[in-house]
């Protein structure tokens, strides 16, 4: 099948074959560093009120669980934004598959407790290093030389580790699909999900 035959691309001819394909593009993400849902946007509500996006790095998707792992840095805006309101949403569009899926949910965070040590003891050395930086993330520098890299010990990195853990709500998928867009809806507070199909 070609990359352009709704089949392929997730299109699939019933409501439960869509959420079991969105779900597989959200577990891809967490082992494909090169599929776009590698890297969703995460908006949040800042203390103003004013909406802020930026790009997180998704860690797991576990569909028995309905949730998604993420990780922040405890001095990052975005944590003292979902700290203040759990209410979140992930966005990703895949250009090659004409996909784009929405996540809805509520995030619990975890910092300096046996879920963030877990996490923590299975990291890379490398992905440890994001957290043991000298200041925190947005802080204003004289230059980019400036930036202290790696000022702080494992256990000061730590310190700034923080799991977000996303139980997800909803779900919106769709398709850009040249005959006719397709897209559905899934909400996952229902039990079962209560799934629909929707206007584009």
């Amino acid at each position: 099948m070609t990359d352009g035959d709704p089949e392929s691309a997730g299109a699939a001819k019933t409501l439960d074959q869509v959420y079991a394909h969105v779900w597989s593009l959200l577990e891809e993400g967490t082992r494909q560093r090169s599929s776009p849902f590698h890297t969703p946007t995460l908006a949040t509500v800042a203390g103003d009120g004013t909406a802020q996006a930026r790009t997180v790095v998704l860690r797991e998707a576990v569909r028995k669980e309905q949730r998604l792992r993420f990780n922040t840095d405890l001095r990052a805006p975005k944590h003292s934004e979902m700290a203040a309101d759990s209410r979140i949403a992930l966005h990703v569009y895949d250009a090659a598959r004409k996909t784009q899926v929405r996540v809805s949910g509520a995030v619990t965070l975890s910092a300096g407790d046996a879920r963030a040590s877990d996490v923590w003891a299975g990291m890379r050395a490398m992905s440890r290093e994001c957290y043991r930086q000298g200041c925190a993330p947005g802080s204003v520098l004289e230059s980019p030389q400036s930036f202290p890299r790696g000022a702080l010990d494992d256990e000061a990195g730590f310190g700034n580790f923080v799991v977000a853990d996303v139980t997800v709500e909803t779900l919106d998928w769709l398709y850009l699909l040249h005959s006719g867009h397709i897209r559905a809806g899934f909400d996952l507070r229902q039990s079962p999900v209560k799934a629909e199909w929707r206007a584009p």
